[in-house]
């Protein structure tokens, strides 16, 4: 695994872009609601921001442990990281806006990263209007 995403048709199976920056395995990533850029996180213990269309970072997000989880907001406007120590924070752009630790580490942060996806909103009050 070397740490980059791919992008192909879903048409023709052509390569359409390819997204370096990770320094370790992609866990998983998320397309934005408006579909112009993509989030992804990494064992490097980064989220990163792409530009869909040319494959550019556009900036990354960083905590002490391995972010296994990340997702937008409904409006688009803010992301909410999960690492791997219980510790969830939640940006708007590249500025963290709040942190909170659960008391029973990852698998607690699973349960509210489903309810956030569920929701469309993030747990600090987040309404889909971004306010």
């Amino acid at each position: 695994v070397d740490g980059t995403m791919r992008l192909w048709s879903s048409r023709n199976g052509m390569l359409l872009r390819i997204f370096n920056g990770h320094e370790k395995e992609v866990r998983t990533f998320k397309v934005a609601p408006d579909s112009k850029s993509i989030l992804s996180c990494s064992l490097d213990d980064t989220a990163r921001m792409w530009n869909l269309d040319t494959g550019q970072e556009l900036f990354q997000l960083r905590q002490a442990d391995t972010i296994f989880d990340v997702d937008f907001s409904g409006n688009g406007k803010r992301i909410v990281t999960a690492a791997r120590d219980g510790e969830f924070r939640i940006w708007e752009k590249d500025q963290m806006l709040a942190e909170k630790k659960a008391n029973r580490g990852w698998p607690r942060v699973r349960e509210l990263i489903k309810k956030i996806i569920r929701f469309k909103t993030v747990p600090c009050g987040l309404s889909l209007d971004g306010r």
